[in-house]
């Protein structure tokens, strides 16, 4: 995310080389982004629901986890539109898809989600028992 913000997601250099070599027609560096938060937020609420004790199974911890990493991308899409919106408002001297990063892709936002949602389900039912083990063991 460091990364991401520090060039723009859409002139990170990975994504650029991704770009040349899969023949993408845009910079993709940010899906990587929202994979690895789905990914990250899942295990850790995962490990905090789990060590608190607050589901009385692993199965509606996973559920939990999942379902949170989801809610809180798809606000964080909000929120990204939401300041679109007060850029515009306000005349932003920059187009507004600027801030987004789209680079022209009407279905941003959407596959952002989906991103996360797919690193959320790779995180609990590739890595999922592993994790299970692991917060027994300690």
């Amino acid at each position: 995310m460091l990364i991401g913000a520090h060039y723009g997601y859409s002139y990170v250099p990975l994504g650029e080389w991704a770009k040349d070599i899969f023949g993408f027609e845009r910079n993709n560096y940010d899906k990587l982004g929202h994979f690895f938060q789905g990914f990250i937020t899942t295990s850790l609420t995962k490990e905090v629901s789990l060590r608190k004790n607050i589901f009385n199974s692993n199965k509606w911890a996973d559920f939990f986890a999942i379902s949170f990493t989801t809610a809180l991308s798809a606000s964080w899409e909000i929120l990204e539109w939401i300041m679109v919106v007060i850029l515009i408002y306000f005349g932003s001297k920059e187009p507004a898809s600027n801030f987004l990063g789209t680079q022209g892709y009407i279905w941003d936002a959407q596959s952002d989600i989906f991103f996360a949602l797919l690193g959320a389900l790779v995180a609990i039912c590739v890595f999922g028992k592993y994790h299970e083990r692991l917060i027994t063991n300690f």
